[in-house]
């Protein structure tokens, strides 16, 4: 039986995995919205595992909640803190996100080279390591979703976004002939430029093009629109939560 549950509080949403030996199982990943943890509450339920490894970036109130469900179904509970656990990447400064400090981890347990990791979520953050295994530190952008609510809450005489007209492809560059595709298009144009400057700057620091993970809930559709294509891993924060179970 796998040992543990692996549990991703973000800024909106839970993401959870089941982990053998510190290897995540890619099958068993899920997520669901940090006010609906009813479909955690199940898997922690079914007696899949034996404990819960937690990394927070949500406010205190969803963390007590979750950490309520967990001793509701008997399960000792380790909370994962920045720096806490040996792990080969150290953290650049002291209030890095855990979030960022454990999606460095498996990147470089793969390749031992610089890279860099682009996480897309409720913020977009880019964090840089070099071929020494240092972090050297990164950027954070407004995200997807928070650049677009930013928009219509300072000019809500704009369209809002439909579901179709919120999903960009490459294909939907060219000027738009409405609001509501000329927001999606050029809220994703700003993300991916703004990334693009990132990605130069960092080559400009490594002294090379670094190999670029990306990850969060929009990484997906954003690196559709980066050059060369970055290695999309959803996993990257769990993977690294994976890891500390074996530091312990």
């Amino acid at each position: 039986m796998p040992s543990d549950w692996l549990l991703d509080l973000g800024h909106s949403r839970a993401k959870w995995v089941l982990a053998d030996d510190g290897k995540v199982i890619d099958e068993s990943a899920r997520s669901c919205p940090l006010d609906r943890l009813d479909d955690l509450d199940r898997d922690l339920a079914s007696g899949q595992a034996e404990r819960v490894w937690l990394s927070s970036q949500c406010s205190p109130a969803s963390l007590t909640s979750a950490t309520t469900l967990a001793g509701q179904r008997g399960l000792p509970l380790q909370v994962v803190r920045l720096g806490a656990f040996d792990l080969p990447i150290k953290p650049a400064y002291t209030t890095l996100g855990c979030d960022r400090w454990l999606a460095m981890q498996s990147p470089w347990a793969e390749t031992e080279q610089g890279f860099c990791v682009i996480d897309c979520g409720t913020a977009v953050t880019v964090d840089i390591v070099d071929d020494r295994g240092i972090h050297l530190g990164g950027w954070i952008l407004a995200g997807l979703q928070i650049l677009r609510k930013g928009l219509f809450g300072q000019a809500p005489g704009l369209a809002e976004l439909s579901a179709s007209a919120s999903d960009v492809t490459e294909d939907f560059l060219p000027p738009a002939t409405d609001s509501a595709r000329a927001i999606a298009a050029g809220t994703m144009i700003q993300i991916s430029a703004a990334l693009d400057r990132a990605l130069l700057a960092a080559s400009d620091v490594l002294g090379r093009t670094p190999e670029v993970w990306i990850t969060g809930g929009d990484g997906r559709k954003v690196a559709d629109f980066l050059s060369p294509p970055p290695r999309i891993d959803e996993l990257l924060v769990l993977r690294g939560l994976a890891l500390t179970t074996r530091a312990s």
